[in-house]
């Protein structure tokens, strides 16, 4: 992987967004290296993404909040799971801090339209066969 010295200090604010820029070049040319290689879905991390899936379809269920599973979604090695609602809220709190410990990262954002959304990331869905 191509490293970039990411000090700052005495660049001026063009020379910043250059560098950034370069960055996301690197970063975009690694994502589409990997999802290029053929490769098989990671039978381990499926069944934890299914175990989350109905977990959180359970502690909601007396909730209006809507459960969504995205597989291959934005990536082919990726998944998320997506809950949806104005209010949302989970039967057992700790239940959800558990299962939450399986995602690889967590997002909580209001939308426009008033409700909130909360995304659990999943990486490593396939595993490259190469």
């Amino acid at each position: 992987m191509n490293e970039i010295d990411l000090d700052t200090d005495g660049m001026t604010e063009d020379e910043v967004e250059e560098m950034l820029d370069g960055l996301l070049n690197i970063l975009a040319e690694n994502i589409e290296e990997q999802e290029n290689k053929t490769s098989i879905i990671n039978p381990v991390k499926y069944k934890q993404i299914q175990g989350v899936y109905n977990a959180l379809r359970y502690m909601t269920r007396d909730s209006k909040a809507k459960v969504s599973c995205h597989l291959h979604k934005p990536y082919h090695s990726t998944c998320y799971i997506s809950i949806s609602g104005k209010n949302i809220s989970f039967s057992n709190p700790n239940w959800f801090n558990k299962i939450s410990e399986y995602a690889s990262n967590i997002e909580i954002y209001p939308k426009t339209d008033g409700t909130t959304q909360v995304n659990l990331m999943f990486y490593d869905l396939t595993l490259p066969l190469e």
